[in-house]
This record gives C-alpha cells, sequence and structure tokens, in this order.
C-alpha cells in the first residue's frame, strides 16, 4: 500500500465501500479496489477480531478467507489446546489460529498454497510482533513429505465443493484426513483438527481413529466449531468431550463427559415444575441428552423433548434457566388466552406438530418482550405450553 491509500483507508474506515467504489475517479493516487476491500473487511472483524482491528495497517484477504477464518476467542481456544515448542499449520488462511498459537511457542511453521495469503500473513505477523515463524507457500500434501518433526500439527481443512458450496464430511474435506493421518503422525504425537459443526461426531470418530479429547465450541449459543485433539497413544473408549459456549460479558459455560454414550436413565415429568431448563447448543450437539438431565437431578419432559425441569435452582447449568410462570395444554383456547394475556413473547418449539413461526401466527403474538414460551411434548405425548421468564 502507498501513503495516499493506507491514509484513505483510516479516514474512512466506517464508510459504505460501495460508495466509495463510486468515488474512484476522485482519487487517482489511491488504489480504490484494495483500499475498499480493508475497509469492507475491517467493518466485519471489528468484533471479530479486536485484536487485529485495533492496528488500522493489517491487511486482509478476500472475502472467503475472513469469512473461513475463526474468531480471536476461538482461536485463543485453540492456543490452549497446542502443547510444545513446536507447531506447523498445515492450512494457514488468514493465520488467525496460526498467530495465537504461535505466540508460545519456540518455532512455528505457516504452510498455505495460496501465495497472496502467504504475503498477508508474513505481513501482519511481522506487525504484530510475532516472533520465530516461517512461511511456506505449498500445499498440505507436499510440505508434510519434506518437513521435520514437530510437536503438534494443527490444520482446517478446506469445505467446500468445486461449486463453493459447503461440505461436512471428512470425506469431503480438502486435504483428505483420512488417507493424510498415517503420515501426520509419523510427523507429530499430536494432531489437532477443526472440522464443520454440522459433523456427526460418531462418524467422525470412525475416520479419525486416535481422537483424544473433542472440544465442540459455541459462541452466544451458536455453534461455531468442532476441534479434534488426536494423540495415537489413545483408545476410542476414551474420548473426552468438552462442551463450551463463549459469551462476551458472561463467563463461559463448560460441561465435560466421557464418550458419546447417552444410555444412562432418566425420569420423567407430566408437567412443569418450577424451573425449565435449555442446554446450550453445545451441550445438544454432544448428544448427552440424558447424561445432562442425571448430572443436574433434572426431570425431561419426553425422550426427544430435550428440555428439563427441576424445583430446584442451579446456577452453575450450561444453557439458560427460566422460572415457570404458568403452562397449558395446547389448544385454540390456549391460543386466544395467550393473545389476550400477553401481547408479545419469545417462542421455541421443541417435539412440536407446529413450527415457531407456525405458533406466533396461531397466538398473534408479537416477538421478543420479557416472557418465553416453550410448545413441547410431555411424556404422555400432550402438546404443552409453558409460559416463563428467563432467571
Amino acid at each position: 500500500m502507498n501513503s495516499a491509500t493506507t491514509r484513505f483507508i483510516t479516514e474512512h474506515t466506517n464508510d459504505d465501500p460501495l460508495q466509495l467504489m463510486l468515488t474512484a475517479h476522485r482519487y487517482p493516487e489511491v488504489d480504490m479496489q484494495w483500499a475498499v476491500r480493508q475497509i469492507a473487511a475491517r467493518q466485519r472483524i471489528r468484533y471479530k477480531l479486536p485484536e487485529f482491528y485495533s492496528h488500522t495497517e493489517i491487511q486482509y484477504p478476500q472475502q472467503l478467507s475472513l469469512e473461513q477464518c475463526s474468531s480471536e476467542q476461538t482461536a485463543r481456544h485453540k492456543a490452549g489446546l497446542v502443547t510444545g515448542q513446536t507447531l506447523v499449520d498445515l492450512t494457514g488462511g488468514f493465520g488467525i489460529d496460526f498467530y495465537y498459537m504461535a505466540k508460545e511457542r519456540v518455532e512455528s511453521f505457516y504452510v498455505e498454497r495460496q501465495a497472496e495469503l502467504c504475503e498477508i500473513a508474513e505481513f501482519n505477523f511481522k506487525l504484530l510482533g510475532l516472533k520465530g515463524f516461517t512461511i511456506s507457500n505449498s500445499s498440505a500434501e507436499n510440505y508434510l513429505r519434506l518437513m521435520k518433526n514437530v510437536d503438534c500439527i494443527y490444520l482446517d481443512p478446506h469445505r467446500r465443493d468445486t461449486s463453493g458450496r459447503k461440505t461436512v464430511l471428512i470425506s469431503d474435506c480438502e486435504p483428505d484426513l483420512r488417507q493424510l493421518l498415517p503420515e501426520l503422525f509419523e510427523k507429530s504425537k499430536k494432531i489437532l483438527i477443526k472440522l464443520s459443526p454440522m459433523l456427526d461426531l460418531q462418524r467422525a470418530l470412525i475416520d479419525l481413529p486416535y481422537t483424544q479429547q473433542i472440544d465442540i465450541i459455541a459462541v452466544e449459543n451458536e455453534c461455531k466449531e468442532l476441534l479434534f485433539l488426536l494423540d495415537k497413544s489413545t483408545s476410542r473408549e476414551n474420548v473426552k468431550i468438552r462442551c463450551f459456549n463463549y459469551h462476551k460479558n458472561k463467563p463461559v459455560q463448560q460441561f465435560d463427559l466421557k464418550g458419546l454414550d447417552d444410555t444412562v436413565p432418566v425420569s420423567y415429568a407430566s408437567y412443569p415444575l418450577e424451573y425449565i431448563y435449555e442446554p446450550n447448543v453445545s451441550v445438544l450437539k454432544s448428544g448427552a441428552y440424558n447424561r445432562i438431565a442425571k448430572q443436574f437431578d433434572l426431570l425431561k419432559f419426553h425422550p426427544n423433548t430435550h428440555l428439563y425441569t427441576s424445583s430446584h435452582y442451579f446456577n452453575e447449568f450450561p444453557g439458560r434457566v427460566f422460572k415457570l410462570t404458568e403452562y397449558r395444554v395446547s389448544s385454540k383456547e390456549t391460543f386466544s388466552y395467550l393473545n389476550i394475556t400477553y401481547k408479545s413473547a419469545n417462542i421455541s418449539v421443541r417435539n412440536f406438530p407446529l413450527s415457531s413461526d407456525e405458533l406466533r401466527k396461531k397466538t398473534k403474538l408479537k416477538d421478543g418482550g420479557e416472557w418465553s414460551i416453550f410448545a413441547f411434548k410431555n411424556i404422555e405425548n400432550q402438546n404443552i405450553i409453558t409460559i416463563s421468564r428467563k432467571v
């Protein structure tokens, strides 16, 4: 970037990128395409990457690479999983994960097949004061064949097909992890892999033997990443599952369990008690529907209704807790009563014959407000509607 382009980016950092493109003829000394790309990127990452945003000279890649990169919060989580003094990231991308993992390493190697991403990463890492890193413009497969042994290898494989559509299965990843695993373990005892939050965990454990730990990462109750930590000395029966839900201004919620078996016995409730419990999405992704009930001594409403109830309040529950106001069996009379009594509410349905939008139309309730409505099937196959307030 020349000085005029840098200055333009700083002066117009909050302006509409599309409108700025229309003024390109007024700034012949400015590389307008580059400037607009940087301004648009800074606006998108302001809250996702606050440390990067605080440095006005950071350079940003094309939009797709920016969309695929981790947030600062999830990258710092990964850094806490990496051990040892040497690290290789075989799928460098924009370099967010690499930057935070490499900060505590003596020697780190960033590998990326796109030359522009390598140039951007090298510029940014130097600007941020990162030490002990090496940039390699190479495919993961080619670099792996020649690399020296390291303490940990990290991969975030490409998950889009030739048409640009997102893929989920490990077999659709690039590079193909199943074929690469033997070679990976020749170069490191520890492998850390980031995969799609839509991936089936049982299937993944078949494709990724020697998985030691799975971290399910949610941010503001939206599942973002599945992290698989592999160690060749680990048997599949000992897999540790850790569920995290990060909030901006609240402590992180964490729930740990061993393995994916969820056959523990639970008790059921025909009607709601004083409190209603809704697990966060990371717990639901783990499939621990019964174990979460067992650990907190909660009653389920139905095997396929993943809502719970209790007369006691558990502050440490990994999810949301609501205090019951009243409940009714679903009917036309109930819909009319809700509209007259509450006017507006946040509506959620679980194992219920209507969608949340359909129920909103039936009740004619506006969205939002202090009330929360849960509609679900109970153990007696009745359709129940509860009204409550979030604790």
